[in-house]
């Protein structure tokens, strides 16, 4: 299950990564939010009362910043951390589950036009959730 959560909190970083506003050499920073619908999951607890079943979770805003380091050639290096926290409902008892990722990127920008490029990339990264019931 908790692998499960940090792909979701992968692909979620990656659905609202900003792009990088920066049109010339060196440093900048990236914002950006976005919706997160955090699928069910099973629960099984082996503490007394053991506790068995599906738990749904509300929907949340999900933060990512970014900062980074774009060179003349178009490519750029980027640290992008993610936060989401979802509400815990439906299993009998109240809760939470949080997930917060740090991601590296490594993307290339390709102009389009003047005011218009595409960016190609991946990265590698590190996701933890952790559950409060």
């Amino acid at each position: 299950m908790k692998l499960r959560l940090i792909a979701l909190a992968g692909v979620a970083a990656m659905a609202v990564s900003t792009s990088a506003f920066a049109a010339e050499t060196g440093w900048y920073l990236g914002l950006g939010a976005g919706y997160d619908q955090l699928q069910d999951y099973k629960v099984t607890s082996t503490k007394l009362p053991a506790v068995t079943g599906n738990a749904s979770t509300d929907a949340s805003a999900l933060v990512v910043a970014s900062f980074g380091y774009r060179w003349d050639s178009g490519l750029r290096f980027e640290d992008e951390i993610g936060y989401d926290s979802h509400d815990i409902n439906n299993t009998g008892y109240s809760g939470s589950a949080e997930i917060r990722s740090d991601l590296f990127n490594l993307v290339y920008d390709m102009p389009l036009s003047d005011n218009l490029s595409l960016s190609i990339g991946g990265g590698l990264g590190i996701g933890a959730a952790r559950q409060a019931v």
